[in-house]
């Protein structure tokens, strides 16, 4: 059981009779037609294709975009070597 659940202060709602029920229900208006439960789909939001945000990106051919990888991939391994060498010579200390 949980114990961070609080019981609920207020007692819980009188029943109502069937009648009141049905009453209820009467007052209730909820039709087919109504435009916020079923739109329309002239209403309907219309969809568009996904394009990129960025209309400048360069575009390179298969070659040099596998060597801009590999340069970015050099890069990349420079920082860790450089963070791990900084790790060890906290270590060390």
């Amino acid at each position: 059981m949980n114990s961070d659940v609080e019981p609920n202060p207020q007692p819980p709602p009188a029943r109502s009779s069937p009648d009141e029920v049905a009453t209820s229900l009467d007052k209730i208006s909820i039709s087919s037609s109504d435009n916020m439960i079923h739109p329309t789909i002239e209403e309907d939001t219309p969809m568009t294709e996904a394009s990129s945000s960025n209309n400048n990106a360069e575009t390179l051919s298969p070659e040099d975009f596998i060597n801009k990888l590999r340069s970015q991939k050099a890069a990349m391994l420079k920082i860790i070597d450089s963070i791990n060498d900084q790790n060890i010579q906290f270590l060390i200390k």
